[in-house]
């Protein structure tokens, strides 16, 4: 019984790593993993450069958002 709740659990844990980060109207989930790497990409580099900031990972999260904001998307969840 302890097997079944654990594989369960994990069952869900990994549909809830499934889900798209962002979201646009008419957008399907490979072009917006196209969108999003690109755009991580670009913040990527743009923060391993000189001045380099405190906090480089909040850094490239921030970059990537306004990137994707920038390209229509909205951000789901936390």
């Amino acid at each position: 019984m302890l097997r079944l709740l654990a594989v369960t659990l994990l069952v869900f844990m990994a549909a809830g790593c499934t889900v798209p980060p962002y979201h646009k109207a008419d957008t399907d989930q490979a072009q917006m993993m196209n969108d999003y790497n690109d755009c991580y990409t670009k913040a990527a580099l743009e923060v391993n450069t000189p001045e380099y900031p405190d906090d480089p990972e909040k850094a490239i999260n921030d970059k990537t958002r306004d990137c994707m904001v920038k390209r229509g998307y909205e951000k789901k969840g936390l």
